[in-house]
Parts: C-alpha cells; sequence; structure tokens
C-alpha cells in the first residue's frame, strides 16, 4: 500500500486560506504596534508640555538644564514614534492583489514559464530551481535541483502517481519454450 504524504491530504485552498489568516494576523499586530506607537506618542507631547511648563516656572539654571536635556531624550523618542506611525499609516495592498502571482504559480508552476514573457520566465527558473541550469555541450541540460517550494508542493500536480512494479507491464514469457506448461 502506498503511503499518501502529508502535502497529498492538504488541499490548495486550505493552504491559500492559511497564508490569508497569517497576513490578517500579520495586519492586525501591525495595526496594534500603530494604535500603541500612536497613545505613546500622545503621551510623550504630554511630557514635554509639562516640563516646558516646569521651565518656564524654575529659578535655577541647573533645573533648567536637567530639563532641557530631558526634553531633548523625549524629542528624540517623539521624532522616532511619529517614523513609526507615519510608516505604518501607509495603506498596505490587499492580501489578494500582492500575492496573487505567487499563489498563481503555487497552483500551476507552468503556465509562468508558458507567458512568455521574458521577466517571468527567469522567474520561473529561480524559484524552480535552487541553482542555475547546468549545460554541458556534449549531453545537454543536467539534471536540474528543484527547489524546496516544488518539492514541497509537488504531490499536489501528480497525486495519482505510481512506479512500474519491478517485473514490468509486459506479460510473463519464457525464453524456454519446453519449461512452459501445456495450456
Amino acid at each position: 500500500m502506498r503511503r499518501k504524504s502529508a502535502l497529498q491530504i492538504i488541499r490548495r485552498s486550505d493552504i491559500d486560506k492559511q497564508l490569508k489568516d497569517m497576513w490578517e494576523r500579520e495586519e492586525s499586530a501591525q495595526r496594534q504596534s500603530r494604535l500603541m506607537a500612536e497613545s505613546e506618542l500622545s503621551a510623550t507631547n504630554k511630557k514635554i508640555e509639562q516640563l516646558m511648563d516646569r521651565i518656564v516656572a524654575a529659578d535655577s539654571a541647573s533645573v533648567v538644564k536637567a530639563y532641557e536635556e530631558h526634553i531633548k531624550n523625549l524629542e528624540l523618542k517623539k521624532a522616532e514614534l511619529s517614523e513609526m506611525t507615519k510608516n505604518s499609516k501607509q495603506d498596505s495592498k490587499p492580501f489578494e492583489e500582492l500575492y496573487r502571482t505567487g499563489l498563481e504559480f503555487l497552483k500551476n508552476p507552468i503556465k509562468l514559464w508558458d507567458s512568455g514573457n521574458p521577466d517571468e520566465q527567469r522567474t520561473f527558473l529561480k524559484v524552480a530551481f535552487s541553482e542555475p541550469l547546468k549545460y554541458c555541450r556534449k549531453g545537454g541540460y543536467r539534471t536540474a535541483i528543484t527547489s524546496c517550494l516544488i518539492k514541497l508542493f509537488g504531490g499536489f500536480s501528480t497525486p495519482n502517481k505510481v512506479l512500474v512494479e519491478p517485473r514490468g507491464i509486459e506479460p510473463l514469457t519464457s525464453t524456454m519454450p519446453l519449461l512452459r506448461s501445456p495450456s
């Protein structure tokens, strides 16, 4: 009995769903991170305002200098936080738009090659093989080493494949007619 690989059990739609779930979790984590940075930015602004008020009320030059140093550190932190929120506010494209080509490749890799577009064909070669194809003048292309991605999804392409049994597919015959049983 032939053992099914784990990949043959998983369906493509399950993989698409898992990738989309991972994408949504990552988007959610980024949203949370942005919200935390925004609230921290607001708190930092309040601290700076409070320290400015204290500087105005302070009489000692050493106290004013200490407040100014603290404000300088808070301004650096504020710049960091505002950069973080600015970068995270950039709207990311939807999952389907960004990964459409990649998922299409995983579903049917040969489509990318058959497109006739040289850039897509180069992409196919880079993804399909873990190293450049080797060519021998006398023998042509050598056996290529397929990438992990192709090995991973290889079980989907031909799930019903089986090898020919060691004795072959031809009927058994004897080369010595005298040894055959009479029929």
